[in-house]
């Protein structure tokens, strides 16, 4: 695991004259932009918080091109407004490497637990910003190494799966089938994280910065034949609307996902479908769909019935599937009913 995957550690605390403050970081030579967006965005998102979170967070750091896996540190301390101190302990990665983090999230909550004691234990005491500097330089090794340990396993897999076929593959196996297949949607709507929840593949991502585009690869089993899936994921903003419609060629097949909480993300998906069918397909090469309603599992927010994206996907002659990239439900049916139609529509496209 390559070390510039991680590559800033900062701690930040809330300072009642200078308001977000970043006390510490590793390495020591940190630009103060970074230093300052990253003590102002994390403090500010806790600020109204009395007790530490037990989830970790990944934030944005737009203005830097950075993300942050987060996690909030609050001390009971007399002398501060409020009775508590607050503070943050932010692993900052390139945006480019946000799946990395999102798919080991559990896995890195421990280090950053126990530094988060390690720091308490140490304002409590009286510590000095040279300790807590020692903390966060452990830090940044515990976290590369249990990415590295994380990293070996998966690209390193003993013995071939039936299921999911990737050793099969890469040890010269055949490969039957080849298909492209876009997701599309407005932005936040979870795209990523479906790709994400169906791929469990993220090390093996690469990533377009330029033009906003997402790349990774499945094989599965299904009849008896490896099917390779090249899944673009396509970032949403205006800005890259320009480029889009360049990866759309040459697709078998779209995922097309709005978000259940969100209803013009559902108006917008007209809008999708039209500029997809522009674009990718003609008489020679009807692309299939399947539409996907995200975030099911946020139940009390929901403002798309069942029933309008039902009618939608009638009129748009396309299958349908309520989904969670959080909880898995329905992905890997969403994704496995393309799959089915794709074979049983297109034929054999072995893999070069």
């Amino acid at each position: 695991m390559n070390q510039k995957i991680i590559s800033r550690i900062i701690f930040s605390e809330f300072n009642d004259i200078k308001g977000p403050d970043p006390v510490a970081f590793f390495p020591a030579e940190l630009g103060q932009i970074l230093l300052d967006k990253v003590s102002d965005i994390t403090i500010n998102y806790f600020m109204n918080e009395t007790e530490p979170q037990e989830s970790l967070y990944l934030v944005p750091f737009p203005v830097v091109h950075k993300k942050g896996l987060v996690r909030s540190i609050i001390w009971p301390e007399t002398k501060k407004r409020g009775g508590n101190a607050l503070a943050s302990l932010t692993v900052v990665f390139d945006e480019n490497n946000d799946s990395i983090f999102y798919k080991y999230l559990k896995d890195l909550e421990e280090p950053l637990d126990n530094a988060a004691k390690k720091i308490i234990e140490l304002r409590t005491n009286n510590g000095n910003v040279k300790d807590i500097q020692e903390v966060l330089e452990d830090l940044h090794s515990d976290v590369v190494n249990i990415l590295g340990y994380l990293s070996k396993i998966e690209l390193q897999s003993t013995g071939p799966s039936d299921e999911f076929p990737e050793s099969n593959f890469q040890s010269g196996g055949k490969c039957d089938y080849n298909f492209k297949i876009i997701v599309i949607g407005d932005p936040s709507v979870g795209k990523t994280s479906t790709v994400l929840r169906f791929s469990d593949n993220a090390f093996r991502r690469s990533y377009l910065p330029t033009t906003g585009v997402n790349i990774s690869q499945k094989f599965i089993q299904h009849q008896a034949k490896v099917v390779q899936l090249t899944l673009w994921d396509l970032a949403g903003q205006a800005k890259y609307q320009q480029f889009r419609h360049l990866f759309y060629q040459g697709a078998h097949g779209a995922i097309l996902v709005y978000d259940l909480t969100d209803r013009q993300s559902f108006e917008n998906i007209p809008k999708w479908h039209a500029d997809l069918i522009n674009n990718a397909g003609n008489e020679s090469n009807k692309i299939r769909v399947i539409l996907c309603g995200n975030k099911k599992d946020l139940v009390g927010q929901r403002s798309v019935p069942t029933e309008d994206g039902l009618e939608l996907a009638r009129a748009l002659h396309v299958d349908f599937f309520e989904t969670s990239a959080l909880s898995g439900e329905n992905i890997e049916q969403a994704f496995f009913q393309l799959i089915e139609t794709l074979v049983a529509d297109i034929p054999g496209n072995p893999c070069e």
